[in-house]
C-alpha cells in the first residue's frame, strides 16, 4: 500500500509543480495529462504484480486513490478539449460546449444516487460492497466498460462525480480568457492541515459561502487552491476532528483568543 500512496503523493506534487508563469492553460493541461497517465499505468502494473495485503488496502485504494486519480484524468481532458475550441467560439457557443461536456460527465453517475449519497458520506459500512473487486455486480450496470481486475466499477462512478465537481468549479471560476492561473505560491497554509479542516467546516456550518449551498469537496478544493492546502477527503477531516475527546476545536478557539488577546493590546 505504501508504493501505491508514494506513486499518487508524487503525482499530485507534481501537478502541484506545473508552473503556470511558463506555460499557458491548454499547455499546462496537457502535461497534466501526461503527468496523470504515467502514475495512472505505475500503479495499475502495481496492482497487477503486488496486488494488495488486505481488503482494508483495497478498499481504501479504490475509494479514495483511484477514484480522485481517475477523476483529474477525465476533469483534464475534457478542459482540455473546451480550451482547444476557445479561440473559435463565439461566447454563446462556447457556454454551450462547457454544458454539453458537464452534462457528458454528470450522465456517468447520475443514475446512481444511493451510491452517491454513501460515497459523499463518511459512512464505511458498505464499503466492502463498493469497492471490493470479488463483489462486482454486473458489468452491463456501469455506464461504460471496465477491467474488472482493475475497478470495482463503482470506482469509476465516484470519479466521475468528483470530475464533474471540479469542472464546476473550474468553469465557474474561469475568467473567460484562458488566464486562470494556479493560485500565488506566495499564499501558504502553515497551520496543520486538521486546523484547515475546523476552519472549513465552521465556514460551511455558518453558511458564510454561498449561503451555505455549495458542496464542502468544492469549498475544500477552492480555498485549497487558494492557500496552497490539501487535505485530501474533508469528510474524512471531519471525522478526525469529532473524534477527539478533548478540546475538539483547539485551532478555531485559539484563533478567537489571540485575535481578542491582539484587540486588547491594541486598546491599551
Amino acid at each position: 500500500m505504501i508504493k501505491y500512496t508514494t506513486t499518487f503523493n508524487e503525482l499530485k506534487n507534481k501537478l502541484n509543480q506545473v508552473n503556470p508563469a511558463k506555460t499557458d492553460l491548454l499547455q499546462r493541461t496537457e502535461k497534466s495529462i501526461m503527468l496523470i497517465k504515467d502514475a495512472t499505468s505505475e500503479l495499475e502494473f502495481l496492482i497487477r504484480e503486488n496486488g494488495f495485503r488486505s481488503q482494508e488496502d483495497e478498499i481504501h485504494f479504490f475509494r479514495h486513490i483511484k477514484p480522485e486519480i481517475n477523476s483529474l484524468g477525465i476533469a483534464y481532458t475534457i478542459i482540455q478539449i473546451v480550451e482547444s475550441q476557445r479561440p473559435t467560439s463565439s461566447k454563446e457557443g462556447f457556454e454551450k460546449l462547457i454544458e454539453q461536456k458537464l452534462e457528458f460527465v454528470r450522465a456517468h453517475y447520475v443514475d446512481f444516487p444511493e451510491f452517491i449519497s454513501y460515497y459523499n458520506s463518511s459512512s464505511t459500512i458498505k464499503d466492502d460492497i463498493f469497492f471490493l473487486r470479488t463483489n462486482v455486480t454486473k458489468q452491463n450496470m456501469f455506464p461504460q466498460p471496465f477491467d474488472a481486475k482493475y475497478s470495482t466499477g463503482y470506482d469509476l462512478i465516484a470519479a466521475y462525480a468528483l470530475a464533474y465537481k471540479f469542472l464546476a468549479n473550474h468553469f465557474e471560476q474561469s475568467t473567460g480568457d484562458g488566464s486562470d492561473d494556479l493560485p500565488d505560491p506566495k499564499m501558504q497554509w502553515t497551520k496543520q492541515k486538521v486546523a484547515f479542516g475546523e476552519l472549513l467546516y465552521a465556514l460551511k456550518n455558518i453558511k458564510a459561502i454561498n449561503n451555505g449551498n455549495t458542496e464542502l469537496s468544492v469549498m475544500s478544493r477552492s480555498l485549497g487552491k487558494l492557500l496552497n492546502i490539501e487535505i485530501g477527503d474533508p469528510y474524512k477531516t471531519f471525522n478526525e476532528i469529532r473524534s477527539r475527546k478533548e478540546d475538539r476545536l483547539r485551532f478555531l478557539k485559539q484563533m478567537i483568543f489571540e485575535l481578542e488577546m491582539k484587540m486588547d493590546e491594541l486598546d491599551e
